[in-house]
């Protein structure tokens, strides 16, 4: 009968008699013996590849202390790291000398010091693979720009849940009208050119795309403009701005045909928000809709009161008050057509000044009565289908239409905003301008709101979609984006009243003696082409024209004071 095998008993009392051979061993000793090996390691091949076969058969020796075993495995890894770049050593001549591997310079160290915490971070790092690098630089490589990213378009974002199938029904003819008076862009000509122009674009393109101006000469523009009425002043002032270059700025938007005609769709934008769209029922008489404001806004605006309720009540009294008792052909508030006639002759004047600056032709004076009745024409179809959009809106008593317009100088938002001029605004971007060296100013150029052409409309409704939220929350629907004419620059920096009166200060006292007044109009030129932005608001530019500039401010100062509380404030008190 064979004896029993005793392999892992003596290979464990041989590691026991070696652990107690190294405990009598110094700290100088034990490193003396690793120095020892590793200078063999370096010098003998045969010692290498004795190290390899080792760590790759399954009966690894066992040796005597722990530290060895942590030096041999790092060996071993650097010898497989050198592998995998280097050349194999099957297909090297039999000359050439094998170099060994060169251990780290922690292993050569005779001391048994710990090393600090940066080298055993720093040192142990292995280098990425080739794979890895390309990975890292695709990364980093930035994405090449494309025609998509230019398109904008009045396409619909992306939902994080599935509408039901009554949302596109529901909106479809709101939003349809809406399109009809501005127009639809789609992703396949939403750069140059609209799907759907809209009345109002066709209008500006129309009566107010010419090129030809009267005269060239900015001093003789600038003049003729000024002769306009405060309202058309204030219009445009409210609507676009001239930009840091004052005056210039003004001129250009002006001038140039693109601007001007987004001038233009912007005054009627401005004026059927506020006129037509803000009315509670357009076409009312001024004593309905003073009834209307009494007993519906006034009487219920308070808490739990809210404008899904206001809404209710409003269609409830403006079907039994209005278009009950309306002796309209067409059903409509008994002041209907009387009121768009008259905002469309309003509208007329306000535009024509901007009109006046086209160059006259041969047969002008034939054809200026048929040229103002195609205008006014034009003008009341826009006036009177806003009109029958804005009542079908008030008699929507589930919903709630809101109105949201940009402001001049705000940030561009891609979710919120959509730009006549975004093909001009690639093309001049100062940052992607093919030079090598980038200007250090182009750096905090912004894409900014110049002109605001018209209001981005949301719908609201009362609850979720399931019937257990009937009353919980509310839901929005997004029926168009703002629409608007960007530039590149900065935020206007606005100054306090001490500036602004240290300026005309300087400038009122350079006045006073003689020759001082052409001297400080020199001062003023040079100070416009030195590079300083020189903000200039319209109605201020427009007033230097006047007789009295502080009497016409004045007036206009006026209209926009705080109303007086009224009798039903005084009721409650």
């Amino acid at each position: 009968m064979p004896p029993k095998s005793t392999g892992p008993r003596e290979s464990r009392g041989k590691k026991t008699a070696a652990a107690d051979k190294n405990k009598s061993r110094g700290p100088a000793q034990e490193g003396e013996a690793t120095t020892r090996r590793v200078r063999e390691a370096r010098s003998e091949p045969p010692c290498v590849e004795r190290v390899e076969q080792a760590t790759s058969s399954r009966d690894m020796p066992q040796y005597t202390t722990a530290r060895e075993q942590k030096v041999m495995e790092k060996l071993r890894r650097l010898k497989e790291a050198r592998a995998a770049v280097s050349t194999p050593q099957k297909t090297m001549p039999p000359q050439t000398k094998t170099m060994p591997l060169t251990p780290p310079e922690t292993v050569t160290r005779s001391d048994t010091k710990k090393r600090p915490y940066s080298e055993r971070y720093t040192e142990d790092v292995v280098s990425p693979t080739p794979k890895r690098q390309q990975k890292e630089k695709k990364k980093q490589k930035a994405q090449p720009i494309t025609e998509q990213l230019f398109v904008d378009t009045d396409d619909e974002t992306d939902f994080y849940q599935s509408r039901p199938a009554y949302v596109e029904h529901t909106y479809a003819y709101i939003q349809d009208r809406l399109w009809e008076l501005v127009g639809q862009q789609t992703s396949e000509d939403g750069i140059t050119t609209v799907a759907r122009p809209g009345l109002i674009r066709k209008f500006a393109e129309k009566h107010f795309g010419f090129k030809n101006l009267f005269s060239d000469d900015d001093d003789e523009i600038l003049q003729k403009l000024r002769e306009m009425s405060v309202h058309s002043a204030l219009l445009i002032g409210c609507v676009t701005d001239g930009g840091p270059r004052g005056v210039k700025g003004w001129l250009e938007i002006l001038k140039t045909p693109l601007e001007r005609q987004a001038l233009v769709c912007a005054i009627i934008g401005k004026v059927l928000e506020e006129h037509v769209f803000a009315s509670l029922c357009f076409g009312a008489t001024p004593k309905q809709l003073e009834k209307l404001h009494k007993d519906i806004d006034l009487k219920y605006r308070d808490y739990p009161e809210d404008g899904f309720t206001r809404a209710i009540r409003r269609d409830k009294h403006i079907r039994t008050a209005i278009l009950g008792g309306s002796k309209h052909p067409h059903g409509l508030p008994p002041d209907f057509t009387a009121t768009a006639k008259l905002l469309a002759w309003q509208l007329h004047t306000v535009l024509e000044p901007i009109r006046a600056l086209v160059a006259p032709s041969p047969s002008h004076h034939h054809h200026a009565r048929a040229t103002q009745h195609h205008l006014v024409a034009a003008l009341y179809r826009i006036v009177a289908r806003a009109g029958l959009l804005s009542l079908r809106m008030r008699l929507d008593p589930s919903t709630v239409y809101h109105a949201t317009s940009a402001g001049k100088g705000d940030f561009w938002n891609e979710r919120e905003m959509r730009a006549f001029n975004r093909s001009w605004m690639v093309k001049t971007n100062p940052t992607t301008q093919n030079e090598d060296v980038v200007d250090e100013d182009a750096k905090y150029q912004l894409a900014l709101v110049r002109t605001t052409v018209w209001p981005g409309w949301k719908a609201f409704k009362k609850g979720g979609w399931r019937k257990a939220d009937k009353e919980r929350g509310l839901r929005v629907c997004e029926l168009g984006r703002q629409w608007v004419g960007l530039r590149w620059g900065r935020q206007r920096a606005w100054e306090g009243p001490a500036a602004t009166t240290t300026t005309t200060t300087r400038v009122e006292g350079g006045k006073k003696g003689k020759g001082r007044k052409g001297a400080v109009e020199e001062e003023e030129e040079e100070d416009d082409d030195d590079g300083k932005p020189r903000w200039e608001e319209w109605l201020m530019v427009w007033a230097k024209g006047q007789r009295d500039p502080r009497e016409e401010l004045g007036a206009i100062r006026g209209w926009f004071a705080f109303s007086v509380p009224g009798d039903e404030l005084e009721e409650k008190e």
